[in-house]
Formats: C-alpha cells, sequence, structure tokens
C-alpha cells in the first residue's frame, strides 16, 4: 500500500514536470533554433544534446518507468484503462522521440542549421507534447479523486 502510494505521487509529480518541460521545448526551445547563427548552430546543438539529459530524458524516462509501475501495482484511486493509457502513452513518447526527435538533433549536429529539419522538430514534437499534456490531466483528476471533490 506505501509503495503503491509513491509510486502515484510519483507519477504525479513526473508527469506534471514532464508536460510543462513538453510545452517548453515546443513553444520556446525549439523555434528559436531558428534565431541560432548558422556558424554557431551545430556546436549549440551539441552542447544542448549533452544538457537535455538530465532535464528532459530521465524525467521522462523515469515517468515510463514509474507508469510501468503503476500498471503492476494497480492503484485503487485510478482506473485500469488510465494507467493503460498512460503507459501507451509513454511508449508513443519514446516511438516518437527514437523515430524522429532523437534522430532530427543528431541530424542537426551533422548536418548543422537545416530550416526544414528543425521545422520537423517542431512539427513531431507535438505527439510528446499532446502524450505529456493528456497524462497531465489524468493527473489532475487522480488528484481530485484524491482529494475527494
Amino acid at each position: 500500500m506505501v509503495l503503491t502510494r509513491w509510486t502515484l505521487l510519483a507519477y504525479l509529480a513526473l508527469i506534471l514536470y514532464d508536460a510543462g518541460m513538453s510545452w517548453v521545448l515546443q513553444l520556446m526551445h525549439y523555434p528559436l533554433y531558428h534565431d541560432i547563427g548558422p556558424a554557431e548552430f551545430s556546436q549549440y546543438i551539441r552542447a544542448n544534446n549533452r544538457r537535455a539529459v538530465v532535464p528532459a530524458i530521465l524525467p521522462a524516462l523515469a515517468t515510463f518507468g514509474v507508469s510501468l509501475l503503476m500498471m503492476w501495482q494497480q492503484p485503487a484511486q485510478v482506473p485500469a484503462a488510465i494507467v493503460a493509457a498512460a503507459v501507451l502513452l509513454n511508449v508513443a513518447v519514446l516511438i516518437s522521440t527514437a523515430v524522429w526527435q532523437g534522430r532530427l538533433h543528431a541530424e542537426l549536429v551533422r548536418t548543422g542549421k537545416s530550416e526544414p529539419a528543425i521545422n520537423r522538430l517542431v512539427t513531431t514534437n507535438w505527439i510528446r507534447t499532446t502524450a505529456f499534456t493528456i497524462q497531465a490531466a489524468f493527473a489532475i483528476w487522480i488528484i481530485n479523486r484524491l482529494l475527494g471533490t
């Protein structure tokens, strides 16, 4: 019971963080790539990719792990359908990252500034932003249910 409670709290904290992080990337960070000069671009993206591990990649991986743990523990406060949806949405985030965003970041390091690649990065990142936002809505619903209102 205690482990299930901490798992649920970890999921709530992580997914709200991931959703906020994703919206910052989507609306501010990625579009600003257009404003970086071509001479500095590869070096900037290389540094960006190294620094993204702690604030963006590790929390997203932890959210996936915690959603799997919730599926195994089945918290009584959360319908099984929401837990399953959370797992599937996190799988979508991982697939999107592997198929599009990760490859686009690597391409931008390798080839330098490319407006079409930046635009694809912004466009395809909506998959992750949407997946995290749906889960944030789940989290708000769960918190409301836990508070009994």
